[in-house]
């Protein structure tokens, strides 16, 4: 059975040799046929040219006239006939060129015609042979386990890929916490410069000595009480409690990535990313109204900024190795597959 694949596959790949010589062939006729036209419509072209000086010398013209004049008309016309025989010789070789050129490269692409398909078939008794040599001698195991550890390269890299996908959704949910956080940071600094609503000691609102009445400097009294220190601590909040929101939403994405990762054994130790206890932090800031509380709210989210940042470096890190671990298996399984070709195409007659 294996002697039969082994001379199938010498007449195919010998077949496949004859079609590549043939389209070398092909498109060097193409090329040929190619110039050949361009040389007959050149062709065609002057003579052209010489049938209408020839109609014009014959005919009442200018032309006619001025060689009348100077005595060679009958001359010129003579000369003119005579061009325009030899460009219709010229143009009728070419035509039959162009024919005969023509023809050839149809009787050669009905012979590439005949030898389609051919990789098809050498790769389908490539796949009868491994199947022979599969079932005895050490060529049998070494293909096998070739196949194996092929088969389970590629399911490692379809997990490093998953894992990859769900790193970086991780990293970009923690991204857009952190862009509410900042944002929060922001109106926690005007908070802070603009001072908490309500009377300051001896009746002076403590945001730069104006009366508690009053909004930041130049910006006119509150409206119905409500100051501008109101609407950035209320804009604050409202940041943080979506920072929050956004946060827990990230828990379960976190849990699948680490356990991916623990499935791959790569034992990488995540925080769960930072606790922000954020209710108690708001009462503490809203009761106390004060510049401590304000100072330490904004020490609390800066840190959580910081935490973050932190997680996301280290998922970039883990990232970074998953990619060179994906990177190594693509050269192990191209090295396993040059391997079982070269086993293949080996003869053993």
């Amino acid at each position: 059975m294996l002697a039969d694949i082994e001379k199938r596959l010498k007449e195919t790949a010998a077949a496949i040799q004859r079609r590549t010589a043939l389209t070398e062939v092909v498109k060097t006729e193409e090329e040929k046929l190619y110039g050949l036209n361009q040389e007959l419509l050149e062709a065609q072209q002057r003579m052209t040219k010489w049938e209408v000086r020839l109609r014009r010398l014959e005919g009442k013209t200018l032309l006619a006239g001025w060689h009348h004049l100077l005595g060679n008309r009958e001359e010129q016309v003579a000369k003119a006939r005579w061009e325009l025989e030899r460009l219709e010789k010229q143009v009728a070789e070419k035509q039959k060129a162009v024919q005969e050129t023509e023809a050839f490269l149809l009787k050669l692409k009905s012979q590439l015609d005949h030898l389609s398909g051919l990789e098809k078939t050498y790769e389908a008794l490539l796949l009868e042979k491994e199947r022979a040599l599969l079932s005895s001698g050490p060529l049998g195991e070494e293909l096998r386990k070739i196949i194996r550890r092929e088969r389970e390269a590629r399911a490692e890299m379809w997990e490093i890929n998953n894992v990859i996908n769900l790193g970086m959704d991780l990293r970009d949910q923690y991204e857009r916490v952190i862009s509410e956080l900042i944002h929060a940071g922001y109106a926690g600094v005007v908070d802070m410069r603009s001072g908490p609503a309500g009377p300051g000691p001896m009746g002076m609102g403590p945001g730069g000595m104006r009366p508690a009445s009053m909004g930041p400097a130049g910006m006119g009294p509150g409206i119905s009480g409500f100051g501008f220190s109101d609407v950035a601590g209320a804009y604050k909040y409202l940041k943080i409690q979506e920072a929050c929101n956004l946060l827990r939403g990230t828990e379960e994405t976190l849990l699948e990535f680490q356990e991916r990762l623990q499935d791959l054994q790569d034992m990488v130790e995540l925080n769960a990313g930072p606790n922000l206890e954020i209710h108690p932090i708001i009462v503490t800031d809203i009761l106390l109204d004060s510049q401590v509380a304000a100072f330490w709210m904004q020490t609390k989210i800066m840190d959580a900024i910081d935490s973050l940042r932190q997680q996301n470096a280290r998922i970039h890190a883990v990232l970074n190795r998953l990619r060179q671990r994906y990177q190594q298996l693509e050269q192990e399984i191209a090295s396993l597959q040059t391997r079982r070709r070269e086993i293949l195409t080996s003869s053993f007659l």
